[in-house]
């Protein structure tokens, strides 16, 4: 279980997080959701190691982190999709998916394991990052953090910016993958996306868990929940 203990981060001067906690276990999907500049994205970039604390602590399995770095976190299986995507422009698919690959041992996820789960890219796999769409490049960052061999991944907006059905591939995908047991954490400013996946959810707002609670109480909520996220 990978868990995230009164966090707070800074940035300079500004504080972004204020003694943020959550925990995501084996093959749940955990919605992070809340308004523009709640702290969502730094919540996972604290995850994933590339976000110092200040304050509070990552535990691994029960056991505190010491010194975290993205590097650390990589190893130890937990994978963040940014979003930005960050695809290698000039390399095709396939090698866009080799580069991933190099410094972790193939277990589960392989080359042809990802394109399996992502058919679109088997089809696309001699073309060049630069040339794919918002979704297939959205798939290819997806499909290159599973090379990480993941316990947790991290998605940050995975559904921003795709039409309704490429939005919905990379939700069945995501689907799939947290039935392989591997922990899910969905960042989204728009809770209908998550609610389609995910068992619990944390609501942020200015950098502060406002709500939290399984989908039952969130829907029981909804106008709660609402208030804190709109803008």
């Amino acid at each position: 279980m990978l868990e995230l203990e009164r966090a707070q981060v800074f940035y300079g001067g500004a504080q972004a997080l204020f003694e943020v906690s959550m925990e995501i276990e084996p093959g749940e999907v955990v919605a992070l959701v809340g308004r523009n500049g709640a702290g969502k994205s730094t919540a996972l970039k604290a995850l994933a190691g590339w976000e110092p604390l200040r304050e509070g602590t990552i535990r691994w399995n029960g056991s505190a982190l010491r010194a975290v770095s993205a590097e650390q976190m990589s190893r130890l299986g937990i994978a963040l999709v940014p979003d930005s995507r960050q695809v290698f422009p000039l390399l095709s698919v396939e090698e866009n998916l080799r580069m991933s690959s190099v410094a972790h041992k193939a277990s589960r996820w392989t080359i042809e394991s990802a394109f399996s789960l992502f058919p679109r890219l088997a089809e696309r796999r001699t073309a060049a990052g630069a040339a794919l769409s918002g979704g297939e490049q959205q798939m290819l960052a997806i499909a290159r953090a599973l090379l990480c061999q993941p316990a947790v991944l991290l998605l940050d907006e995975p559904t921003e910016g795709l039409s309704p059905i490429m939005a919905q591939a990379v939700l069945e995908a995501i689907r799939t993958v947290a039935s392989e047991q591997i922990g899910i954490v969905i960042v989204e400013q728009n809770a209908r996306i998550p609610l389609q996946l995910a068992r619990r959810f944390y609501v942020l707002d200015s950098g502060c868990v406002a709500w939290k609670g399984n989908r039952e109480a969130f829907l029981r909520d909804e106008e709660k929940v609402n208030r804190l996220m709109s803008v």
